[in-house]
């Protein structure tokens, strides 16, 4: 991932993106794993909940860390994720890229890697507070010159569950992960 001769492993992946941990390897062995507070490469603001996933989103041989950081939400109005990013790789042990693109997540509150479209490319998904109570599920497509493209609606969906329902999950509506199918498990 770093671009430093030694085999990195990734952790965390099959989740919403808040466990997600990179253990970067060295010359005697690996280093204590990077959890996605200190991959943000910022200071984590009170009660921001912080998610990321790893891919190769945009196609060129390098893992790429697409991040995003949310305060809890508190009233009926979103509030856009502090950060919402793809930084493309290799990237550093402090989650810096070659290049940052912005991405469009919404208030976001789950990543994962996933494959909507059946092609070569990973894809993620988000789970996304949208307002007045309702969720959704949000698709990026991967593959493009940036690594992921706007929100695709074709495979975006959104739960209104009703006055007295309770709110399910990012774990109950994220589409499954596909990590394994776009960077299989090493020996390592």
């Amino acid at each position: 991932m770093d671009n430093d001769g030694h085999p990195d492993r990734i952790s965390g992946t099959g989740g919403i993106g808040s466990d997600l941990a990179i253990a970067f390897g060295e010359e005697s062995g690996f280093a204590e794993p990077r959890t996605t507070g200190v991959l943000l490469g910022s200071s984590r603001e009170a009660g921001e909940e912080v998610m990321a996933a790893v891919a190769d989103f945009d196609g060129d041989g390098w893992l790429d860390l697409a991040i995003a950081a949310t305060a809890p939400v508190g009233g009926d109005d979103p509030v856009p994720s502090r950060v919402a990013e793809l930084r493309l790789g290799p990237f550093s042990d402090r989650g810096t890229g070659q290049r940052t693109h912005e991405l469009d997540l919404g208030t976001t509150f789950g990543l994962r890697v996933v494959d909507f479209d059946d092609d070569e490319h990973p894809d993620l998904a988000s789970y996304r507070y949208e307002g007045d109570g309702v969720y959704g599920t949000g698709a990026l497509l991967g593959g493009g010159e940036d690594g992921l493209s706007d929100q695709d609606e074709r495979f975006s969906d959104v739960d209104a569950p009703g006055y007295n329902l309770p709110r399910a999950g990012p774990e109950e509506h994220l589409p499954p992960s596909a990590s394994d199918r776009f960077h299989p498990a090493c020996d390592a």
